[in-house]
């Protein structure tokens, strides 16, 4: 029964390695989500350069798609 009531004493206890590694976790993940959401807005900026670049005329000056102009 005391052995029972050690245990029970414990309950909640979390160490701070736990607690070091699970910030450690968090902002690697942050960091990494932030490192996705700058890639792709760069890919997709290339990609509407080139892109804007086969409908307008003179290259990929002025805004890409925004002034495109079928005649």
């Amino acid at each position: 029964m005391l052995r029972r009531f050690q245990l029970k004493g414990k309950a909640g206890y979390v160490s701070i390695e736990a607690v070091v590694v699970a910030g450690l976790m968090l902002a690697l993940g942050a960091y990494a989500i932030s490192q996705l959401y700058e890639t792709a807005g760069s890919v997709m900026w290339e990609i509407l350069s080139q892109v804007s670049s086969l409908f307008l005329p003179g290259g990929s000056e002025g805004p890409p798609l925004g002034g495109l102009v079928l005649e």
